[in-house]
């Protein structure tokens, strides 16, 4: 005797979303992870609709917790102009499915051109130098005048805004500016954006660092002028036990350098200034400040991972997927690897551990052949891309590459190959330019 066939009721998902009140909606997506969230919006068209209207109001910021390859969509290439202290930035664009929100153009690279609001077209067009780039953000100066101000711009939303320049040592070589969102920061109220500015040289007599900060809020529009605070000195610089040095000479200027962990800690990478004649300082280490506290401290490289000139592009500072610090080394023989700092808390400790690798890089680009003459026999990183959890870096010279750092190992759940080619070299200074996960979420289809 068969078995009574058990019937079965499907429920329209949309009259059942639909009929959460919207107030309990948000109460919930604001308990979520945003990788829980992005599911949530696969599940109904309600939820969807409801979560690109809370996005878009402001009412619901979600905070990464986990890398997207596919936030990846332009690398701007700095560019120096011969005989001119201007650097103009052409905007590649990454292939992938959010390449299309970058403004239309007729070919590869975008020029971007700052479209401020009632201003002079002629003197925004001066904003090329990139300076800092993330969630969206990109942070330009007037290279031959950097002392008048700067553009705060986002390309995706066309928001664009003139801010004054800082006033914390801005004729200082190696003066450079960082970028810390609402994203890297705890708290709903927080600002939208924080702008860091520090010289280069720090740590003189009193182990302190000089800096000054600039805030926008989120409440507003992020289009509104802001203005500098004061300029600060930060608590004493917390050494490690096996640190002798007295002071240090900071490498920021370049975009690999430095890196954002989570909770708004600033790390780049430093060491002691150069010795008797020599015209290269090893960098040994990294020195953290908290834009929140002004807390300051230094966390040591393990001996292998140390080097002389930071322009050698052996190290990039990354953060893991839950934003802790971390760094990506290039070794001879095309090797990769992936380092991760385990129980350092937040105060410059804990251990440095090897967690992956990649034997040769170059068999991964079919593309590139070692030529007569070459001497590198080793990748350049270039620059770290903080929401998608992609290094940049360059290959003989050739080829400009993406390598997806969870994904070595197999140790990611993207499609996506852990190596992969994006075009032809173009510079070896880049900064990558992300979209933001509010944006991201607000752009998805309302049906």
């Amino acid at each position: 005797m068969s078995s009574p066939r058990r019937k079965t009721t499907v429920v329209d998902d949309d009259t059942w979303a639909s009929l959460l009140p919207d107030d309990l909606l948000l109460d919930i997506f604001r308990r979520l992870h945003t990788t829980d969230l992005t599911r949530c919006c696969c599940t109904c068209k309600p939820w969807r609709r409801a979560m690109i209207v809370f996005v878009a109001s402001g009412h619901l910021r979600p905070r990464p917790d986990g890398f997207v390859p596919d936030l990846l969509v332009g690398v701007f290439h700095v560019i120096h102009v011969a005989r001119s202290y201007y650097k103009h930035a052409p905007l590649r664009r990454v292939p992938g499915p959010l390449q299309s929100a970058l403004p239309s153009t007729a070919g590869a690279h975008y020029y971007f051109v700052p479209a401020i609001a009632g201003g002079d077209h002629r003197a925004s067009s001066s904003y090329g130098e990139v300076v800092a780039s993330r969630d969206g953000f990109v942070l330009l100066v007037d290279a031959r005048r950097k002392a008048e101000g700067l553009c705060l711009a986002n390309l995706i939303t066309g928001a664009c805004t003139l801010l004054p320049a800082a006033t914390v040592d801005v004729d200082d070589d190696n003066f450079n500016y960082v970028l810390v969102t609402a994203d890297d920061l705890s708290g709903d109220d927080g600002p939208a954006v924080v702008i860091l500015a520090t010289a280069g040289t720090i740590c003189d007599d009193d182990d302190r660092i000089t800096y000054q900060l600039l805030s926008l809020p989120s409440s507003g529009d992020v289009g509104a002028p802001g203005t500098w605070g004061p300029v600060q000195r930060s608590g004493q610089l917390i050494k490690s036990k096996d640190d002798k040095g007295h002071y240090y000479h900071s490498h920021m200027e370049f975009a690999g350098n430095l890196v954002v962990c989570r909770g708004g800690a600033v790390h780049w990478l430093a060491g002691p200034p150069p010795a008797g004649n020599r015209s290269r300082g090893r960098v040994t280490c990294t020195v953290a400040l908290d834009v929140r506290t002004g807390r300051a401290w230094t966390t040591e490289l393990p001996s292998q991972c140390r080097f002389y000139d930071h322009n050698d592009r052996s190290v990039v500072l990354v953060t893991s997927g839950a934003g802790e610090l971390s760094m990506v080394r290039s070794l001879s023989g095309y090797r990769i690897e992936v380092w991760a700092l385990v129980g350092g808390g937040g105060g410059g400790g804990g251990e440095w551990t090897l967690r992956r690798a990649i034997d040769d890089v170059r068999s991964m680009l079919p593309r590139c052949t070692e030529e007569d003459g070459w001497v590198f026999n080793r990748a350049y990183l270039n620059a770290f891309c903080p929401r998608s959890g992609c290094v940049i870096g360059v290959l003989l010279g050739q080829v400009e590459f993406r390598i997806d750092v969870e994904s070595i190992g197999g140790s990611s759940s993207s499609s996506r190959p852990a190596v992969e080619s994006i075009g032809d070299c173009q510079r070896y200074y880049c900064y990558p330019y992300e979209m933001d996960w509010s944006t991201y979420i607000s752009k998805m289809k309302y049906f």
